[in-house]
């Protein structure tokens, strides 16, 4: 792990929007939009590429410099995690994340969902090299996935075809029983959510407490954490994954890009005929999904359209 992680060699990097790129990387990432995907920068969007690119060439921008043998590193908004991704000789990626962070699941039990998950044989996840924790901080040293994320927009028939199923798949694998809904969703939920018609919505389905396909699910189901490689998909970042409502992982997607409408016609045919035949319909499973958001960020209700909001509280 030591030598992987390396912090020896003094390296000049260019700085923007949290992307950290070795000068001597730059001459590939000025020609980012003539490379296949396998040879880009793994989350890197083009749009921060360009940024990059103009960091560089500018007089008048400061460079960073840090001491490290990676070809890049990219840190989070709050500073409480860096992935350090190593190209030349066996592509790896070294990622850095605060205890704090990671809420409930301990990096040994990551590594151990990880290989449960790629058991199934329905999905590819990264496979870890090494894990260890000192000071507060988890490091994980894993196999670098060389492709590109998700673009929902482009990609409707590839996440149609293939993503959806793989997804569906390892739900059956894992396990896919179906149980009261109320024990999966926090009893405080309702309280959480301002007075109104969704938050008297929500407390008349708990009432209700109908049975609801139940599962393992990945917990941070977005494209940043959706890899697509020449024919095959990769899911990233397992650490929010556990037991709970598998049509949850379809319908965050489908709330986070709800202005697609076919992303949401894709979505509520999966879960309609595989995660709600019995008990919970799928505006029920919507209208939790819904609930959870707002739970999270109340502003976030009134940009949801107002026909997934009639959807989710039909009577």
């Amino acid at each position: 792990m030591e030598a992987r992680e390396g912090l020896e060699t003094a390296t000049a990097f260019v700085h923007n929007g949290g992307w950290l790129v070795r000068t001597g990387y730059m001459a590939t990432v000025a020609r980012y939009w003539l490379l296949p995907p396998e040879r880009r920068l793994p989350g890197l969007q083009r749009v921060r590429a360009i940024g990059l690119i103009g960091s560089w060439l500018s007089p008048f921008d400061r460079l960073v410099r840090l001491r490290s043998r990676a070809d890049a590193i990219q840190l989070s908004h709050d500073g409480n995690r860096l992935r350090a991704l190593y190209l030349s000789d066996a592509p790896h990626s070294v990622k850095l994340v605060s205890v704090a962070r990671r809420q409930e699941m301990r990096p040994d039990q990551e590594v151990a969902l990880r290989g449960r998950v790629a058991a199934l044989g329905t999905i590819r996840v990264p496979a870890i090299f090494a894990c260890k924790v000192e000071d507060g901080i988890v490091m994980i040293d894993e196999e670098l996935v060389l492709g590109r994320r998700l673009i929902v927009r482009y990609d409707l028939p590839f996440f149609r075809d293939v993503l959806v199923p793989k997804l569906l798949a390892t739900y059956r694998a894992a396990g896919l029983t179906y149980e009261p809904l109320p024990s999966y969703i926090p009893a405080d939920l309702p309280e959480r959510l301002p007075l109104g018609q969704l938050r008297t919505a929500v407390e008349r389905l708990l009432a209700r407490a109908p049975e609801a396909a139940i599962s393992f699910c990945h917990g941070d189901f977005l494209p940043s954490n959706i890899v697509v490689t020449e024919n095959d998909v990769v899911l990233m970042d397992w650490e929010n994954a556990g037991r709970g409502l598998a049509a949850f992982d379809l319908l965050t997607l489908a709330l986070r890009y709800h202005n697609n409408r076919d992303l949401f016609s894709i979505v509520e045919t999966a879960v309609t005929s595989h995660l709600s035949e019995r008990g919970a319909r799928f505006k029920d499973l919507l209208l939790l999904a819904l609930a959870n958001r707002v739970a999270r960020t109340p502003r976030s209700y009134r940009k949801v359209p107002a026909w997934i909001r009639r959807t989710a509280l039909a009577e």
